[in-house]
């Protein structure tokens, strides 16, 4: 109870009443609801940025460590609470000044980096489907250990920090006096892991964790995090070594402020239990103050020890706040503030035979029929998120990557290009899903986008709507490493970015973001008195899970409505619908204590 103070008293002075039982009642006062972050040994919340990557093999890094400055990344971005964000309604936005964010939003502190990847237990590097590959036949040794090349397990991690286009147009790749410029960004941090690292035989600091960092991370800028181990790569030739990165694990750790919890009253939430609407119920925490004057007693009414048992009563049964598993709050609540931030990332079209998709890779994918005309094929990627615990969404970001391998089986990077066709087609989607043992299984849906026709830049030839909630196009690797990969058809074929953030807008209108979208909404597994819930905005209905949705659908789609998605590029040599190691989804919002 820092923020309580008490009288110092001389000695030899009188003891009144007030004396005794004034520091009582100001921590009565603030034991019934009132007990604010500062007063607490944890002031701060935390949540982590969790990425995995199936595998980075030597395809990406190009023939014989051509390419030093290769990198993979992934990027991320914290957009602020939706009660954070200003928006000038109806206002298309032209200068970074039409939206801000509000003073009181919550700052972001990067606090612990770590990175690990599967050595099978031992001092090795691990062969890829590459290694000792003829034209002639496959290779066989992929998966297999190496023990003498470890010395090729050089790796550098950075996290570089970003100027989103959203902001500043000036740092749009896509802006012609950018599009030959590198534009990676300022990096924030990194460091390079020297094979040393890896070879100990008794002892590899595999995971290696980096703390105690105290990076702030902005809600206006992007962030990514890359990878660089170029050494791995192939030699070039028949029957040559090359080795990959598997199961490869990021966890970034973020300390953040807490804030208090969504209501239907303050915040319009969607879906939350009508039985307490969010709001807390504070516990009464009362003692008694003697009259003045009265003898100050130890067991009686209003006595010393009296008081202080109510107080310690508080402490015993622990301070509460937030939700149960089952969406209820809890009845006694003693903290002011009990929600912070929280992502949840969910990865797409990983872990592909080629780690891409192209247009002649697409007789492997699930639901492809490669028989079907032009507007009926498809292929999709979808992942389910179990609900443990209540969590409100405010935001949902897609990240769409378009990096590529610099060398595959003989395939130049520069015939890597972006879909041409007007019809191609992508469709994102959010739903929250009941049917587990259960008689009644049902979709609602969260959120979604629609994006077509990315082969676009200023003066180029397409113009769909894959561009319409695009808040930032991201370069981590040069122009020159890149070798043009990815390119467009507009006219000059200009160089490719990297990765994209688009904004998918929650379901309903009234909301705050990037670009309208609806009111946050609340998923949480209920019972009984909790099933009943507010209405989705986009239906004006109770959502068809009626309070007992149990797990989070993120799914994909693409399609051509145009042509058939076998077609080949008019130049260059593949269509490349997915980039390297697919794509991610971030689903944003305020998780509670529990």
């Amino acid at each position: 109870m820092s923020s309580i103070t008490r009288k110092k008293l001389a000695r030899g002075t009188r003891l009144y009443t007030d004396h005794v039982v004034g520091p009582l009642q100001a921590a009565s006062v603030a034991l019934s609801g009132n007990i604010a972050p500062e007063q607490m040994q944890e002031p701060k919340g935390t949540f982590r940025v969790n990425l995995h990557v199936p595998c980075i093999d030597s395809t990406f890094w190009g023939i014989n460590s051509a390419y030093e400055d290769n990198r993979y990344s992934i990027p991320f971005v914290l957009p602020p609470f939706q009660q954070d964000v200003d928006i000038t309604a109806g206002v298309v936005r032209t200068t970074p000044n039409t939206y801000e964010y509000s003073p009181s939003a919550p700052r972001f502190y990067l606090d612990e980096i770590s990175f690990g990847f599967d050595q099978r237990g031992e001092a090795c590097v691990i062969a890829d489907r590459l290694f000792d590959f003829t034209a002639a036949a496959n290779a066989v040794q992929d998966g297999q250990m190496n023990f003498a090349d470890i010395t090729k397990l050089n790796i550098k991690l950075s996290l570089f920090e970003h100027k989103m286009t959203y902001w500043d147009q000036q740092e749009d790749p896509a802006n012609a006096t950018k599009s030959d410029k590198v534009n990676v960004g300022r990096e924030l941090w990194g460091v390079s892991m020297s094979n040393v690292v890896y070879a100990g035989k008794n002892h590899r600091e595999n995971p290696v964790m980096v703390d105690n960092l105290d990076l702030e991370i902005f809600p206006h800028k992007s962030y990514a995090f890359a990878i660089s181990a170029p050494e791995l790569s192939h030699p070039g030739g028949d029957n040559k070594p090359s080795y990959a990165l598997s199961s490869a694990t990021i966890s970034l750790k973020i300390r953040t402020d807490l804030v208090s919890r969504d209501t239907r009253a303050s915040d319009s939430v969607q879906n939350i239990p009508i039985k307490h609407n969010g709001a807390p119920t504070n516990e009464a925490v009362t003692v008694v103050t003697p009259a003045a004057g009265s003898v100050i007693t130890a067991d009686q009414s209003g006595g010393i020890s009296q008081n202080l048992s109510v107080i310690d009563s508080v402490f015993r049964d622990k301070l509460n706040a937030g939700y149960t598993k089952n969406a209820e709050t809890v009845p006694h609540q003693n903290l002011l503030k009990d929600s912070c931030y929280e992502i949840i990332a969910v990865p797409l079209f990983q872990g592909r035979r080629y780690q891409t998709v192209v247009h002649n890779t697409l007789a492997s994918e699930a639901y492809f029929d490669s028989t079907a005309g032009a507007g009926s094929q498809f292929i999709a990627d979808r992942r389910i998120v179990p609900i443990e615990h209540p969590f409100v969404l405010h935001h949902v970001i897609l990240a769409w990557n378009w990096q590529k391998q610099t060398q595959q089986a003989g395939i130049g990077a520069s015939s890597y290009m972006i879909p041409e066709s007007s019809g191609f087609t992508v469709d994102v989607g959010v739903g929250m899903a009941t049917g587990l043992e259960s008689d009644m299984y049902t979709y609602e849906q969260l959120a979604r986008t629609t994006m077509t026709a990315p082969d676009w830049i200023p003066a180029g030839n397409k113009g769909g709507s894959w561009f319409t909630k695009c808040i930032d196009r991201i370069r981590c690797m040069t122009p020159e490493t890149r070798l043009g990969q990815a390119e467009s058809t507009s006219a000059g074929n200009p160089r490719w970015w990297d990765w994209e953030l688009h904004q998918v807008s929650l379901e309903g209108t009234g909301g705050a973001g990037y670009f309208a979208q609806g009111r946050p909404i609340f998923i949480g597994k209920g019972w009984s008195p909790t099933w009943t819930r507010t209405t989705m905005a986009a239906t004006g209905a109770a959502s068809t899970t009626l309070g007992s949705e149990q797990f989070i659908e993120v799914r994909m789609r693409m399609r051509d409505t145009a042509q058939t998605m076998q077609t080949a590029p008019s130049s260059g040599t593949l269509t490349m619908y997915s980039g390297y190691q697919g794509h991610w989804v971030y689903l944003i919002g305020k998780k509670a204590l529990v």
